[in-house]
């Protein structure tokens, strides 16, 4: 409670801290304060975007190799960022395709457009998306060449300069304002299924915290998060990197270490636990569980994502009276927005 002690004690910290080359922040102003959680607050912001739980996916990698982990974290980005763009374009042109469009209502038969002339708007729709579909499939195609254009933004795929401005152009008029509308819903829809890779990293130790916001109940997004897993791991083996780090091993790093990296534990289980009652199955392949005579037609056990399963709050609240009758719901909205392993949001 004696502000002058507390003001000596973190002095003397942050002292320690300057004579070993590091740095100390003191917060005391809620100025100061709204500046130091600045970063994290951000990070808070995309953590209310996606309301999705993470796929932390920790390594450790070489200092002198940091550069190349990263430049490769962010050719994945770019080509899962391409790949939803393709998406959406596809979404796009399905949703002119199909014809009986949206449109405004009004009061003066004049205002209505005839049939020729929506026909002709259409077409003309269609035709700019196919146009930028296929140029966003060529950067894709290309993204060996491309990748240092598309890194610093030379070449950008973007969805309002590209799409969104000239369609305005070709749908004037309010009674094509719900075209428009629809157009900046569907852009909302994919996008949301959008996946990318976040990193942290700690100070000097090649920790990288390498994370990957999805949602639950989007079986598809799940299924590009494993993908890009799989590539996450093979470019920190290439770079000499280790899969583990500071989070430890758990079932989603279990298939890409190597049987001689888990021999030592599997060693180590079967001789503590011979009967294997602890921790049942947990980080041994199933070829490697030892848990005493088997019972012919016993399942067999995985601790790898074989089995896994993910709820979602999301669809429980579609397919329960739950999320309505207790304070799941509450106690969801609570922490939809934190910052750790984010399981217990609300998709």
């Amino acid at each position: 409670n004696d502000a002058d002690d507390v003001a000596r004690v973190t002095s003397e910290v942050v002292r320690i801290a300057n004579s070993r080359s590091g740095e100390g922040f003191i917060a005391i102003s809620p100025e100061a304060r709204k500046k130091f959680w600045l970063d994290r607050k951000r990070t808070a912001a995309i953590s209310r975007h996606t309301n999705a739980f993470k796929i932390n996916e920790d390594v450790v990698i070489p200092l002198p190799r940091m550069a190349e982990y990263t430049d490769g974290i962010e050719r994945i980005n770019i080509e899962l960022s391409l790949q939803n763009k393709l998406a959406f374009a596809d979404a796009l042109e399905d949703f002119f395709a199909r014809g009986n469009l949206p449109l405004g209502k009004t009061d003066d038969a004049n205002d209505i457009p005839s049939v020729e002339l929506l026909e002709d708007r259409v077409a003309q729709a269609i035709a700019l998306v196919q146009e930028v579909r296929a140029l966003w499939a060529s950067w894709l195609q290309n993204v060996d060449t491309l990748f240092p254009q598309l890194q610093d933004h030379s070449l950008r795929a973007s969805w309002k300069t590209q799409l969104r401005a000239p369609l305005s152009t070709i749908f004037t008029g309010a009674e094509f304002a719900p075209i428009l509308a629809e157009c900046t819903a569907i852009h909302q829809r994919v996008l949301k299924g959008r996946v990318w890779v976040a990193l942290h990293m700690h100070a000097g130790d090649g920790n990288v915290h390498t994370n990957i916001p999805v949602n639950s109940d989007n079986y598809e997004m799940l299924q590009t998060a494993h993908a890009a897993v799989v590539r996450i791991m093979a470019l920190a083996r290439s770079l000499d990197g280790v899969i583990s780090g500071e989070h430890g091993i758990g079932i989603t790093k279990l298939e890409f270490l190597s049987d001689e990296e888990l021999q030592p534990f599997t060693d180590y289980k079967n001789k503590v636990d011979p009967e294997g009652r602890f921790n049942k199955g947990k980080l041994l392949r199933a070829r490697t569980v030892r848990a005493g005579p088997v019972e012919a037609g016993a399942p067999v056990l995985h601790a790898d994502l074989t089995n896994a399963y993910t709820p979602s709050f999301g669809l429980m609240g579609h397919e329960s009276l739950i999320m309505q009758q207790s304070d799941i719901g509450a106690i969801a909205d609570s922490v939809k927005d934190c910052l750790r392993c984010g399981k217990c949001k609300p998709v």
